[in-house]
């Protein structure tokens, strides 16, 4: 028996924004060999179906193509994601949220953290080019196979740069072994620093890289801040991490990595997320 197509599923919002998301929606689903499925939450069905027929004209989307459903936005999201087994939550995101949201969460970080599979979160669909990708790795499992689709996808795009970085925290190492005197902190740090850049080698190393523009880095600091200045300083279009487990309450104010990247994203992120059917 054939193995059926991943699922996109998009969210729009009845936006000016809304058309260019279905135009990158069309090409993800190209790279990916996936069925699109479009969705909109809303209070107002009738409303929603008259300012979507404005933003997005009838041959690009026609309106009943898009499945229209009421309910708290993250909630209704994350649970079509799970009914249809959907591989990627694909939207729009705002690159900084203000005060009140940043405590609140926008819907979607909310579904970035919740989603039971990879979530696409969009800065600015209308300018968004695949040229520029930085993708964070660490040496575990989850982040190969994050790694492997990223080179998937960079070996069907002519991107003019791939950045492979690992982000790394000396200073708490250092802590953890301060009580041995025989070598001093800038030599633990070189040696940490060469023994994370081996890492970083041999993992690319079993792994098809040949022909890709990949530069690989290692970066010493607070782990989750690294990544943006680095996607922000190279001008990435898309920046590729892990998602975690979980994501909890406290996890908002104690600063786990992923919190600090998509409260100041530098450019669209994508979490990947490995589904259930996927890991079977």
């Amino acid at each position: 028996m054939s193995q059926a197509a991943p699922t996109i599923l998009v969210c729009l919002a009845a936006t000016p924004r809304a058309a260019a998301v279905v135009a990158i929606a069309r090409l993800w689903a190209e790279l990916w060999e996936a069925e699109l499925s479009f969705l909109h939450v809303t209070e107002n069905v009738a409303n929603s179906r008259d300012r979507m027929a404005r933003y997005i004209p009838s041959d690009v989307l026609p309106l009943e193509e898009i499945h229209f459903k009421t309910g708290r936005p993250d909630w209704v999201i994350c649970n079509e994601a799970r009914r249809s087994g959907a591989r990627l939550v694909m939207l729009g995101a705002l690159e900084q949220e203000g005060l009140v949201t940043s405590i609140l969460g926008s819907v979607a970080r909310r579904v970035a953290r919740r989603a039971p599979c990879s979530v696409l979160l969009l800065t600015r669909p209308s300018e968004f080019r695949l040229e520029h990708l930085v993708t964070s790795v660490a040496f575990n499992k989850s982040s190969t196979q994050m790694l492997q689709s990223v080179l998937k996808i960079a070996k069907r795009h002519e991107l003019q740069s791939l950045h492979v970085i690992h982000e790394y925290d000396s200073y708490s190492r250092l802590l953890r072994i301060i009580g041995n005197r025989d070598m001093g902190d800038d030599d633990y740090r070189d040696q940490i620093a060469h023994e994370e850049m081996f890492q970083l080698s041999e993992l690319l190393a079993s792994l098809d890289t040949e022909g890709l523009p990949l530069t690989a880095k290692c970066l010493d600091g607070h782990i989750g801040q690294e990544a943006v200045d680095y996607a922000h300083d190279h001008n990435a279009d898309l920046l590729v991490i892990p998602a975690p487990d979980r994501l909890g309450f406290w996890d908002r104010f104690f600063k786990h990595p992923t919190e600090t990247i998509l409260e100041h994203l530098p450019c669209s992120l994508m979490l990947y997320r490995e589904t259930k059917e996927q890991a079977s």
